[in-house]
C-alpha cells in the first residue's frame, strides 16, 4: 500500500490535529530526504543508458570474436592449400 504525504497529513490531522500532523509529516519528509541523499539512486534514464552501453559493448565484443574466428579459419585453410601446392 502506498500513501502520499498529503494523504498521510489528512489522516493524521483528523486524529491528532493539524499542527501535530504537519510536524509529523515534515519530520517524515526530512528523514526520507536524508536517507535518499546518502544513497546513490538509479533513475530509469540512468538504467536505460547503462543497458544501451552494455548492449553496444557486448555487440562490439561479439563482432570482434566473429572476425577473429573468421580470420583463424581462413588462415587454417590457406595453410592447408599452400601445403597441397
Amino acid at each position: 500500500m502506498t500513501i502520499t504525504i498529503t494523504q498521510l497529513y489528512q489522516a493524521l490531522s483528523d486524529k491528532f490535529g493539524k499542527q501535530e500532523a504537519e510536524n509529523l509529516t515534515t519530520y517524515i519528509e526530512e528523514k526520507i530526504k536524508d536517507e535518499v541523499a546518502g544513497k546513490d539512486v538509479a533513475t530509469k534514464d540512468f538504467v536505460r543508458a547503462q543497458v544501451k552501453t552494455s548492449t553496444v559493448t557486448i555487440l562490439i565484443a561479439l563482432g570482434t570474436l566473429i572476425l577473429g574466428l573468421y580470420a583463424t579459419v581462413i588462415t587454417f585453410f590457406l595453410n592447408i592449400i599452400s601445403k597441397i601446392n
